[in-house]
């Protein structure tokens, strides 16, 4: 599948994911949260894959939530708002239950709220 944020490779048993907002120090918009949302989803439904490696393009791993591309969007609304933190809840949920081996390969910025990855 093609995503507009994300680009995924796969060797083998192995694939590599990389956050593709690098222009935005990979931060999380809208639209990246419900691709990984997906991507994630659909990795945990793939028996062949052993492994992932997650790295971000450019120099930053990510930078969070992109906050400013929240703000001006006037068509953002709370339960708009709501729907983007849930995607990012389950994506971050579906990241830890993953039976494969998961390798964070940083390269540069990276922040993970500890209440994001404990699922608030």
């Amino acid at each position: 599948m093609e995503y507009e944020h994300l680009i995924t490779q796969r060797d083998g048993k192995i694939v590599t994911l990389t956050l593709n907002r690098h222009q935005r120090r990979n931060s999380f918009n809208p639209k990246m949260a419900f691709e990984l949302r997906e991507f994630l989803l659909n990795l945990q439904l793939n028996v062949t894959v052993r492994s992932l490696i997650v790295t971000g393009s450019g120099t930053a791993f990510c930078a969070g939530a992109d906050f400013y591309d929240l703000m001006s969007d006037e068509q953002t609304d709370a339960l708009e708002e709501r729907k983007i933190l849930r995607a990012l809840f389950e994506a971050t949920a579906y990241l830890r239950e993953l039976d494969v081996v998961t390798i964070a390969a940083v390269n540069g910025i990276a922040l993970w709220w500890r209440w994001i990855s404990n699922g608030l």
